[in-house]
């Protein structure tokens, strides 16, 4: 590609992407002594715009992978407007999607980093990307990308040096913001716990113990085959947990129906309106879902109900189950699961006034309704803080006529 005829500061010239660096493609294999104690560092790992390394997102090593250390620049190929790119402090292994990245003399690694992720870039990488579903950039259609670069290369240490002061404040802001974020969702889940929470485990008059068993019945969900999944304009939503994803507390739609003739074939049934709903078993337990059936519905096997045996008690059931942490009372097993006759057994303190167990109610969902406009607050903020990242990167090499 030929330079372009914009005008640059005169202290800065356009040069081609690929005379900033050069790649390093060498592998470590499984069979290698080493290949074990190389940390490995997965697309999964690194967060869009930012170059953070999310330890927690599960990544696992491939039987091949790239060797990188402290010389490199990481850059993820793969879905290139994502805009992964990690500047690592150790020697690791990489997935092949991932390319090391070794800045030529005179270029640092921060400013290379700066570099991939500028505006030019991310626009070539997705414009010339191949692969459709699964887009890769061309990294050799990229490398002939001209982009400003200051010329003196002191200038471009200053350039990134303040671009990493820039970054590093806006990591604080978000740290801040993340800690907001946490603080204002565990507000919700306080407001139930503190309903169903007594001291000295004594209970305030017209309350008293009743075993869960008698205000509704424990159910389980059915298998779906797979052959019978994907129809969409049935009467019966089939209700998986992924399905209870969206934030809403009310379910109402899914993306499987079935009907009556499709619920008899897997010997399954429905559920009335009303019915709380959440997972049972594996890692989804862990997620906390608890939502309720907004219209009468099926569902899957990973999911157990609560049938209120009087309709009036659903939201109270509700309220009550978000008063719990679903992990304390499923087994210990390596797969851990609530069954049906143990949940069915637990005592739970219950207004015996129909009366007053509307104003529990009441109380509990002003609150609640309260700490999610909180909660909603502290997100936009969240999200606000975060793309800031991105921007800053975006725009420092940004030329472009207005």
């Amino acid at each position: 590609m030929t330079a372009t005829a914009r005008q640059l500061p005169p202290d800065w010239q356009w040069v081609e992407l690929g005379s900033l660096f050069e790649e390093e493609r060498g592998q470590v294999h499984t069979g290698d002594a080493d290949f074990d104690s190389l940390a490995f560092v997965g697309l999964e790992n690194i967060e869009s715009h930012t170059r953070r390394f999310i330890s927690e997102s599960p990544a696992k090593a491939e039987s091949t992978c790239f060797r990188f250390d402290r010389r490199h620049v990481l850059y993820g190929k793969l879905r290139p407007y994502l805009d992964k790119v990690y500047v690592p402090n150790s020697p690791g292994k990489c997935c092949m999607e991932i390319l090391p990245l070794k800045p030529v003399a005179g270029v640092s690694r921060a400013f290379l980093a700066a570099a991939l992720q500028s505006k030019q870039v991310i626009g070539c990488a997705v414009k010339h990307s191949t692969g459709g579903r699964m887009p890769r950039a061309d990294i050799r259609k990229l490398k002939r990308l001209c982009v400003p670069v200051p010329r003196e290369e002191a200038a471009r240490e200053t350039l990134a040096a303040e671009l990493e002061q820039k970054l590093s404040k806006v990591e604080s802001m978000r740290q801040a913001a993340a800690r907001q974020h946490d603080a204002a969702s565990a507000i919700s889940e306080a407001v139930y716990r503190r309903a169903f929470t007594f001291p000295d485990g004594g209970l305030p008059g017209g309350w008293c113990w009743k075993r869960l068993g008698e205000i509704c019945d424990a159910v389980n969900g059915f298998g779906f085959p797979k052959h019978l999944q994907g129809r969409k304009a049935l009467p019966y939503p089939f209700i998986k947990v992924s399905d209870m994803n969206a934030v809403e507390t009310v379910i109402t739609a899914a993306q499987n129906t079935v009907d009556g003739g499709l619920l008899k074939e897997m010997g399954a049934r429905t559920y009335p309106k009303g019915t709380v709903v959440f997972p049972k078993v594996g890692g989804a337990l862990l997620t906390n879902k608890k939502r309720i059936l907004g219209v009468e519905a099926c569902f899957d096997n990973n999911i157990m109900g609560l049938v209120p045996k009087a309709s009036d008690l659903s939201t109270f059931i509700h309220c009550w189950v978000n008063s719990i942490d679903l992990a304390d009372i499923a087994n210990t097993q390596a797969l851990p699961s609530i069954r049906q006759t143990d949940i069915a057994k637990m005592k739970i303190p219950f207004p015996e006034d129909d009366s007053r167990r509307r104003d529990v109610v009441d109380r509990m969902q002003r609150q609640v309704r309260a700490a999610s406009r909180v909660h909603a607050n502290a997100d936009r903020v969240l999200e606000a803080v975060s793309s800031l990242p991105g921007a800053i990167l975006r725009e420092t090499f940004d030329f472009s006529e207005n």
